[in-house]
């Protein structure tokens, strides 16, 4: 649903958030931006104003949509009733307003003033502008990576807004929908490595420095996949805690372990120095020169 900006309704993956901020700033980050339910009557928007359909509920959008939005430039956010659940809906226009200041309910009345109502940008069916279409320059540039994902780019927005003073970010700020990565701690590591390969995110890297081998947890990369827990072969790592977009802007790289390791004499793996010159699998073969079970006879 787009009008009036020259739009085409063309696919553009599965980050919608991602193309409307290109859309942006393609025919200009206008100064007002209304939100609007999916399942609500289409937003009436003001000709100076730019509406946004989120895919879904205002309720169940979290603080880095609102936070990309006034990072990139727009100076006023308002957000359209829900019909289905004001109540819950209500709270989020709440939340956003005690946590960025620039956010607040859009009149019931509001009519465009003039002919011509501004155009709306639906986070169901993204699109692109003319211009992105003919390859033209944007208007201006995000003031964040777009190549992170939504949950990278809110933290970066939230971030400039925290530091640049326009925003108060708290543990309160978070809601359910602010939902990031999980905090991991880790018992009887053996900096095997198996957690950093497993990591689709690439949340766990795995540094060596001398006779120390160290296990880094990224809390801003991580996504809550777990597979560093369900395929760690020592069963050495467990969730501690959920993480925020709003955990994230603090901290983000935390030390889980660190062991005192040796490269295996034999085949050159690193290993705990506790295991001898040999690490486990060469030692196994040296005690075991056929294998698990008896050698064929003849």
């Amino acid at each position: 649903m787009l009008g009036g900006d020259g739009s085409s309704a063309v696919a553009t993956g599965a980050d919608p958030t991602r193309a409307l901020i290109r859309w942006l700033h393609a025919i200009e980050v206008p100064g007002v931006v209304v939100l609007a339910c999916s399942h609500a009557a289409p937003p009436v928007v003001p000709d100076t104003a730019v509406g946004v359909v989120v895919d879904g509920c205002i309720a169940d959008v979290g603080l880095s949509l609102p936070a990309q939005l006034l990072a990139c430039g727009v100076s006023e956010i308002l957000v359209g009733a829900c019909p289905e659940r004001p109540d819950d809906a209500a709270r989020t226009s709440t939340l956003w307003s005690d946590v960025f200041g620039t956010v607040r309910p859009a009149p019931d009345d509001a009519r465009p003033r003039r002919r011509h109502a501004g155009p709306v940008f639906d986070l169901r069916s993204p699109a692109v502008s003319r211009r992105s279409l003919f390859g033209l320059r944007s208007h201006a540039v995000p003031p964040f990576d777009l190549s992170g994902d939504d949950v990278a780019r809110g933290v970066e927005a939230m971030r400039i807004l925290r530091d640049g003073g326009r925003a108060r970010l708290d543990a309160s700020a978070a809601g359910p929908s602010d939902r990031a990565g999980v905090a991991i701690d880790a018992d009887g590591c053996t900096a095997c490595g198996v957690c950093v390969r497993a990591c689709p995110e690439g949340a766990m890297a795995l540094t060596h420095e001398g006779g120390v081998s160290t296990l880094l947890h990224r809390h801003d990369s991580c996504r809550a996949d777990r597979a560093c827990i369900r395929l760690c072969p020592e069963a050495a790592l467990r969730v501690t805690a959920e993480l925020s977009t709003v955990d994230l802007l603090d901290d983000p790289l935390v030390v889980l372990a660190t062991v005192a390791t040796v490269v295996c004499s034999r085949c050159g793996t690193r290993h705990p120095s506790s295991d001898g010159p040999l690490c486990p699998t060469c030692r196994f073969r040296r005690t075991n020169p056929f294998g698990s079970g008896a050698p064929r006879g003849r």
